[in-house]
C-alpha cells in the first residue's frame, strides 16, 4: 500500500525480490493487483490508528473516506455498530 499497490493474493508464486539495490520487489501475477489511490491509502491508515486508538469517530471518518461509508448515512446508528465491534475486538485482545 505504501507505494500505491495492493496485491490480494501475496505468495511466493506471485511476489519476488531481487539483489539488485537492496532487493526490488516483483511481481509476477498482475490479475490480483490494483493501484490504491490516496485518498484510500490515509482512510486505511487513519481506520488503523482509529481502531488502535478504539475511537468510533476516526474508524468511521476512516470508513467514509473511502466510500465505504456513504456519505449521509446514518452515523449515529453506524456509529453504534461500529462501538459494539470495536469493543467486541477489545475484549477479545485482552483475552
Amino acid at each position: 500500500i505504501r507505494f500505491g499497490l495492493f496485491h490480494a493474493d501475496p505468495h511466493s508464486g506471485n511476489i519476488s525480490v531481487d539483489g539488485e539495490n537492496g532487493g526490488r520487489i516483483i511481481f509476477y501475477d498482475y490479475g490480483m493487483m490494483d493501484e490504491v489511490p490516496v485518498k484510500t491509502k490515509k482512510g486505511f491508515v487513519d481506520l488503523v490508528f482509529g481502531i488502535y486508538e478504539n475511537d468510533v469517530k476516526v474508524v468511521c471518518d476512516a470508513l467514509e473516506q473511502m466510500d465505504i461509508i456513504r456519505r449521509g448515512a446514518d452515523r449515529m446508528t453506524i456509529e453504534k455498530v461500529a462501538r459494539f465491534y470495536l469493543s467486541e475486538f477489545k475484549t477479545t485482545l485482552e483475552k
